[in-house]
């Protein structure tokens, strides 16, 4: 199994067991803002995260590091490994999905031109009360076709009024992750130096 391994700055330590990561964090070596890699989860988080770690860990204000060396800049995710980019970019997609399909339901679905209407109608053939029935039928198809295309248009303008204010909340959401990415890319951690833990 692989080594646990902790990043603080742009120094990284293998630490062969929890164990060894409990002992540091109890003698003060280790604080709950160092990155550890979690070989069981496969994923880097911080040790405050780590939950066979958290009672070792001294009590401190959470503050974070932040450097960019880590993972190619400031992690994105939240505490529980949420990652909000993900998110906003899945429900941008679904509301450009749904406004772009509603709109072409809604364009293709408009009322019946007079040709199809015409195409609907049968030629007028035999006596008049045959010629009467033909038409009475060909009216009905009329008003049913006509019926269908409201309530697909009914539909389709349902879905651009889900999809448009889902497009405004997915892009949000990344605009606002992006923001606090280049908020703190910058910073470097300022209580922590590059020291062995």
């Amino acid at each position: 199994m692989a080594d646990w391994k902790i990043r603080r700055g742009d120094s990284e330590w293998p630490a062969e067991s929890i164990a060894i990561l409990q002992e540091w964090a109890k003698s003060g070596r280790l604080n709950g803002s160092d990155y550890i890699f979690n070989p069981i989860l496969e994923k880097w988080m911080y040790a405050a995260d780590v939950l066979e770690l958290r009672s070792s860990l001294p009590q401190a204000p959470n503050t974070r590091d932040l450097s960019p060396s880590v993972s190619g800049g400031v992690p994105t995710s939240n505490r529980s490994g949420f990652d909000t980019r993900v998110f906003g970019v899945i429900i941008l997609v679904i509301g450009l999905s749904l406004t772009v399909l509603g709109g072409v339901m809604f364009a293709t679905n408009g009322r019946l031109t007079d040709q199809e209407a015409a195409a609907l109608t049968p030629a007028s053939t035999g006596g008049y009360w045959q010629r009467f029935e033909q038409n009475i039928f060909a009216g009905d198809a009329i008003i049913q076709e006509n019926n269908r295309r409201e309530v697909a248009r009914h539909q389709a303008t349902t879905m651009m009024l889900i999809g448009l204010p889902a497009v405004v909340i997915g892009g949000a959401i990344v605009a606002s992750s992006k923001s606090q990415r280049s908020k703190y890319a910058g910073e470097t951690p300022s209580a922590q130096g590059g020291s062995r833990p």
